[in-house]
């Protein structure tokens, strides 16, 4: 099945034209019938903003003239696809005109179903190529509400509905290559920050290591000359306590009653 199917059927809608059978003389006048024609003429030729002019008469002679609004919103969708690629924005917003015009015309069901099953369909299409697949679905399903035997709207729903679960299963399968990008990610993000981790260790232990030792400190000493004056103080203070010594021995013999006595000369 050719999805492209749907853009030669965006406007496979014929025409309307008045017709006083079904349309009574009160919800027409001549002036809307006049205009209506012009424009479907000028359609035809596929001179559009003639054809846009026309039916904006036709609506000013007739503001519920539901055939003006819908050929209208034909002219419209037509004169947005002729616009060149660098127009999109006036594109879309021709698009959404149309869309808002054929809403309108769908509104309608009770009194003209035939019509409005058409607007929904246009609607449909105009959705799903812009690739609103539910919104496209959501029309097609009104159209065959108001036109079970459509057999466009039927095909062209199933396509929608297989468009859109194909998108979803893209949409799914991208999310899963998100998740697992985003997971290999902060796998990496993990793995940098052991590394950075390790790597600042590695560097405390380096930088430990090639700190230099502190050198043992040697005892405070004393300089050579004051270890000369202690030992001269030293050795004077022996010499004093050896004089002492001497001294003292000399006077205890003299005055000590055991001592032995002193040899004279014998008379």
């Amino acid at each position: 099945m050719r999805y492209g199917y749907i853009l030669r059927l965006a406007l496979c809608a014929a025409l309307m034209t008045l017709s006083l059978s079904a349309v009574s003389a009160e919800q027409s006048t001549r002036e809307e019938r006049k205009a209506i024609e012009a424009g479907n003429k000028a359609y035809r030729n596929k001179d559009y903003a003639q054809a846009l002019e026309y039916y904006s008469l036709a609506i000013d002679a007739n503001p519920n003239s539901l055939v003006a609004l819908f050929n209208q919103a034909l002219a419209t969708v037509q004169t947005g696809n002729a616009l060149p690629g660098e127009q999109q924005n006036k594109k879309d917003e021709m698009m959404a005109k149309a869309t808002d015009a054929f809403a309108n015309v769908a509104k309608h069901g009770a009194d003209n179903p035939s019509l409005a099953s058409r607007a929904s369909y246009n609607m449909g299409n105009i959705a799903f190529n812009k690739k609103d697949y539910q919104g496209a679905i959501d029309s097609y399903k009104q159209a065959l509400r108001l036109n079970p035997s459509d057999a466009d709207a039927r095909r062209n729903l199933r396509i929608a509905q297989l468009r859109q679960e194909k998108n979803k299963d893209n949409k799914n399968e991208n999310n899963k290559d998100k998740n697992k990008d985003k997971n290999q990610q902060q796998n990496k993000q993990d793995q940098d920050k052991k590394e950075n981790k390790d790597n600042n260790k590695d560097q405390n232990n380096n930088n430990q290591n090639n700190k230099p030792k502190p050198k043992p400190q040697k005892p405070e000493g004393i300089s050579q000359q004051a270890a000369d004056r202690i030992l001269k103080r030293s050795a004077d203070k022996e010499k004093e306590t050896r004089k002492r010594s001497v001294y003292g021995r000399q006077q205890g013999q003299g005055n000590d009653p055991f001592s032995a006595p002193k040899r004279g000369k014998r008379w």
